[in-house]
């Protein structure tokens, strides 16, 4: 298995219109910070393998991947990351959308729409993929979660729906054992820092 270390480099590749704009992660990116995608376009992980992902904290690693902007395709080309922390205290893999939380902090933000997520495996999230109410049309397809205690979480409201969402090939793997702790971290998570 690669290490995800200084000297290993993810690229994605975002193609839009006729160029090609590559952006290069370094390891030390992917743990001290989250990677948000905010501009529309297909991106593409070029370097298949699997990885370990090593966070710092929740507060500055968790989502590793947070999708804000619409109209965007991530092929992960079949790359598997393995999150080394193991405190289950609410780590989660991707993020699609801004919290209700994040909504009243920045009323000018809009929620995402037609995301399509593609040949990935996670392992050791607590929520592989959080879909936020008012996301419109997610897809996500030939995904393995695994090890992890909540699977995909879907959140919606009285007045703001998440709709539209099309899973194909999706495998979820739970974890043995008695993991109440975990999930209460991540219900706390959920009610606290993203404002359900």
């Amino acid at each position: 298995m690669n290490k995800i270390m200084l000297t290993v480099l993810l690229t994605f590749i975002c193609l839009s219109e006729v160029r090609a704009r590559i952006i290069s992660l370094s390891g030390a990116v992917l743990q001290e910070n989250t990677f948000t995608l905010s501009a529309s376009g297909s991106y593409m992980f070029t370097n298949q393998g699997s990885y370990d992902y090593n966070p710092t904290s929740i507060a500055a690693s968790s989502p590793m991947i947070k999708v804000t902007g619409s109209d965007i395709t991530i092929n992960f080309q079949n790359i598997g990351v393995t999150n080394q922390d193991t405190s289950h205290v609410g780590w989660v893999g991707i993020e699609i959308g801004w919290s209700p939380q994040e909504l009243l902090d920045d009323p000018t933000r809009e929620q995402p729409k037609n995301i399509q997520l593609s040949h990935l495996s996670l392992y050791n999230f607590d929520c592989p993929v959080l879909i936020h109410a008012g996301v419109e049309g997610v897809t996500m397809s030939d995904c393995y979660f695994y090890k992890t205690l909540v699977g995909i979480g879907m959140f919606g409201t009285e007045t703001s729906l998440c709709e539209d969402i099309t899973l194909n090939n999706i495998t979820v793997y739970g974890i043995s054992g008695n993991y109440q702790s975990g999930l209460q971290a991540f219900k706390t998570r959920v009610e606290n820092d993203f404002g359900y």
